[in-house]
């Protein structure tokens, strides 16, 4: 337990936008962004689960702090160990805000422990059979996953990723040219009995390996991802988000953006109401990253080919797949062009 009295790396104002308030909380623990008045008053907080639901509700990264901070913070006078000690246990909040005698911000009472890292049970699926297509010629001879961005394979980088965020218990699911993808991984001594296979003796679509992990013990939720999606996503919020939810089913999505390259006309009966010059266009899109109800995959037919998006379908009339907006970077590797943007970004 420690006061972080230097507020000014976790302190916005309320008109900064929400993008400003990601930059803090990836950078820095803990994991929240205070936001003051002109005279360093508080005015509300922000965590990674307000953002989340603002973009749920429709705000982009370009609105204001204002618009999804929690107005009602936890708080305490700074000398007041017995109130700090009533919110850490009655709340379950690791940092309660500090102010002194005429509300001003004077620090974070920080109970969370940076340095430890909790392992996770769960089993994580990674999705990397495909033939990766439209990225001919490069994966004519190499799978997709072996791809090297920057001097690492795609693979090597999305499981370093999980194992930083304490999961261990990793599986691939592998086909074409699964012989390179099982090499790479028994000769690495970094990824030592942390990785496991499933191996497709044929397509099995984007979901239906799972079905072969029928003879393994699942009963926690496990964490599904496409074998080409770089990202920077807290894996660990994503749990606790779909644990919270009571899902069956949690779809990732990212944010794309698409920019008409012309004036829009909006015409009433022939007359010229307004020309919207290049517009764009926002959308929510499957991000390729999911989290899986065990009771899911036990319903599933052993060994029957069926894609991600049909699997989801299963379970939409039952109000059962919850949204889960990534704000963090996010990249899907699965064309030439954006290959050649993962070796710039990554």
């Amino acid at each position: 337990m420690n006061i972080i009295s230097n507020i000014d790396k976790y302190s916005l104002k309320k008109d900064a936008p929400i993008k400003s308030a990601i930059k803090i909380l990836q950078k820095h623990q803990p994991k929240i962004v205070i936001v003051l008045d002109d005279k360093q008053k508080l005015l509300g907080t922000i965590t990674d689960g307000d953002i989340r639901r603002g973009l749920l509700k429709g705000k982009t990264i370009e609105d204001k702090c204002s618009e999804v901070m929690n107005k009602k913070p936890s708080f305490a006078l700074e000398d007041d160990k017995k109130e700090i000690f009533r919110i850490l246990e009655a709340q379950q909040i690791n940092c309660p805000i500090l102010i002194n005698s005429t509300n001003e911000v004077t620090g974070i009472f920080s109970n969370a422990d940076t340095s430890a890292r909790t392992l996770k049970t769960n089993k994580v699926i990674i999705m990397a059979g495909g033939e990766g297509k439209r990225l001919h010629p490069l994966t004519l001879d190499i799978p997709k996953p072996l791809l090297l961005v920057k001097d690492k394979p795609i693979i090597h980088i999305i499981i370093s990723n999980f194992i930083k965020h304490g999961f261990n218990d990793i599986y691939l699911s592998v086909r074409y040219k699964s012989e390179q993808l099982i090499e790479y991984f028994t000769k690495n001594v970094d990824f030592k009995n942390k990785i496991s296979f499933i191996k497709e003796a044929k397509p099995l679509g984007t979901a239906g390996s799972l079905s072969l992990l029928k003879n393994e013990k699942i009963d926690k939720p496990v964490i599904v991802i496409n074998g080409d999606v770089l990202t920077d996503v807290n894996f660990n919020h994503l749990l606790d988000f779909h644990l919270k939810s009571k899902s069956k089913i949690t779809l990732c999505t990212a944010e794309y953006c698409s920019r008409i390259p012309f004036g829009i006309i909006k015409q009433d009966e022939g007359k010229l109401k307004k020309i919207n010059e290049k517009p764009n266009n926002k959308y929510l899109i499957n991000a390729g990253i999911y989290v899986i109800d065990p009771l899911v995959i036990k319903e599933m037919d052993k060994n029957f080919k069926i894609d991600m998006t049909d699997l989801i379908s299963e379970y939409l009339s039952t109000n059962a797949v919850s949204v889960f907006p990534i704000h963090e970077p996010w990249l899907d590797v699965g064309s030439i062009d954006d290959y050649e943007k993962a070796q710039i970004i990554k």
